[in-house]
Protein backbone atom coordinates (compact mmCIF):
# COMPACT_ATOMS: atom_id res chain seq x y z
CA UNK A 1 0.00 0.00 0.00
CA UNK A 2 1.40 3.59 -1.00
CA UNK A 3 1.47 6.24 1.78
CA UNK A 4 -0.73 8.89 1.46
CA UNK A 5 2.31 11.33 0.53
CA UNK A 6 3.53 8.73 -1.71
CA UNK A 7 6.95 8.66 -0.18
CA UNK A 8 6.78 5.11 0.98
CA UNK A 9 5.04 1.47 0.63
CA UNK A 10 3.65 -1.21 3.46
CA UNK A 11 3.48 -4.22 2.41
CA UNK A 12 -0.24 -6.00 3.09
CA UNK A 13 0.40 -7.94 6.30
CA UNK A 14 -1.51 -10.83 5.27
CA UNK A 15 0.41 -11.10 1.98
CA UNK A 16 3.57 -11.35 3.54
CA UNK A 17 3.89 -15.09 4.46
CA UNK A 18 2.59 -16.17 1.09
CA UNK A 19 4.82 -13.84 -0.63
CA UNK A 20 8.01 -13.83 0.58
CA UNK A 21 8.35 -16.85 2.98
CA UNK A 22 5.98 -19.76 1.02
CA UNK A 23 8.35 -22.39 2.03
CA UNK A 24 10.03 -21.17 5.27
CA UNK A 25 8.92 -22.85 8.35
CA UNK A 26 6.14 -20.95 10.34
CA UNK A 27 8.50 -20.08 13.25
CA UNK A 28 11.21 -18.62 10.80
CA UNK A 29 8.08 -16.92 8.68
CA UNK A 30 6.43 -15.39 11.90
CA UNK A 31 9.57 -13.87 12.66
CA UNK A 32 10.93 -12.50 9.43
CA UNK A 33 7.06 -11.05 8.82
CA UNK A 34 7.32 -9.24 12.41
CA UNK A 35 10.93 -7.44 10.96
CA UNK A 36 8.80 -6.07 7.79
CA UNK A 37 8.51 -2.62 7.45
CA UNK A 38 7.95 0.56 5.73
CA UNK A 39 9.95 0.34 2.49
CA UNK A 40 10.80 3.73 1.21
CA UNK A 41 9.86 4.58 -2.81
CA UNK A 42 12.35 6.80 -3.61
CA UNK A 43 15.12 3.82 -4.71
CA UNK A 44 12.41 2.84 -7.21
CA UNK A 45 11.70 6.21 -8.27
CA UNK A 46 15.60 7.42 -8.83
CA UNK A 47 16.85 6.43 -12.31
CA UNK A 48 20.24 4.22 -12.29
CA UNK A 49 23.62 5.46 -14.34
CA UNK A 50 25.27 2.29 -14.96
CA UNK A 51 28.46 2.22 -17.48
CA UNK A 52 30.86 -0.35 -18.82
CA UNK A 53 33.48 0.84 -17.29
CA UNK A 54 31.70 0.71 -13.90
CA UNK A 55 29.54 -1.94 -13.31
CA UNK A 56 29.73 -3.75 -16.18
CA UNK A 57 33.34 -4.67 -15.77
CA UNK A 58 31.80 -6.35 -12.13
CA UNK A 59 31.59 -10.24 -12.45
CA UNK A 60 27.99 -10.76 -11.77
CA UNK A 61 25.69 -13.45 -10.38
CA UNK A 62 22.10 -13.52 -10.23
CA UNK A 63 20.62 -16.53 -7.75
CA UNK A 64 17.14 -17.51 -9.27
CA UNK A 65 14.72 -18.82 -6.43
CA UNK A 66 12.70 -21.12 -7.98
CA UNK A 67 9.61 -20.40 -5.70
CA UNK A 68 9.57 -16.89 -5.77
CA UNK A 69 6.06 -15.18 -5.33
CA UNK A 70 7.00 -11.76 -4.99
CA UNK A 71 9.60 -12.01 -8.44
CA UNK A 72 7.99 -14.76 -10.22
CA UNK A 73 10.48 -16.76 -12.31
CA UNK A 74 9.45 -15.53 -15.76
CA UNK A 75 10.24 -11.51 -14.68
CA UNK A 76 13.60 -12.91 -12.89
CA UNK A 77 14.98 -14.51 -16.23
CA UNK A 78 13.59 -11.18 -17.79
CA UNK A 79 16.06 -9.20 -15.19
CA UNK A 80 19.01 -11.71 -16.22
CA UNK A 81 18.56 -11.29 -19.95
CA UNK A 82 18.75 -7.29 -19.78
CA UNK A 83 21.75 -7.82 -17.64
CA UNK A 84 23.40 -10.65 -18.23
CA UNK A 85 25.32 -12.18 -16.01
CA UNK A 86 26.33 -15.62 -14.67
CA UNK A 87 23.20 -17.64 -12.92
CA UNK A 88 22.55 -20.21 -10.38
CA UNK A 89 19.40 -21.50 -9.22
CA UNK A 90 17.76 -22.44 -5.60
CA UNK A 91 14.42 -24.38 -5.19
CA UNK A 92 13.37 -21.42 -2.52
CA UNK A 93 10.74 -18.68 -2.14
CA UNK A 94 12.26 -15.15 -1.85
CA UNK A 95 14.38 -15.56 1.10
CA UNK A 96 16.82 -18.31 0.83
CA UNK A 97 18.24 -16.86 3.44
CA UNK A 98 15.35 -18.01 5.63
CA UNK A 99 13.94 -20.94 3.97
CA UNK A 100 17.23 -22.71 2.84
CA UNK A 101 20.26 -20.76 4.56
CA UNK A 102 22.68 -24.32 4.09
CA UNK A 103 21.91 -24.53 0.69
CA UNK A 104 22.61 -20.84 -0.04
CA UNK A 105 26.14 -20.81 1.81
CA UNK A 106 26.81 -23.60 -0.18
CA UNK A 107 25.51 -21.86 -3.74
CA UNK A 108 27.51 -18.49 -2.86
CA UNK A 109 30.45 -20.25 -1.52
CA UNK A 110 30.60 -22.08 -5.06
CA UNK A 111 29.80 -19.20 -6.88
CA UNK A 112 32.87 -17.45 -4.90
CA UNK A 113 35.20 -20.42 -6.31
CA UNK A 114 34.10 -19.33 -9.66
CA UNK A 115 34.41 -15.87 -9.58
CA UNK A 116 37.53 -13.85 -10.44
CA UNK A 117 38.79 -11.42 -7.10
Amino acid sequence: MLSEDRTHSTLVPAAIRDTFYNTTSEEWAAHAASLVGPEPMQPWLTPLRLSREGFGRMPRVYMECLRDRAIPLELQRRMVAATPCRVTSLNTDHSPFFSAPEALCEQLHAMQALTPP
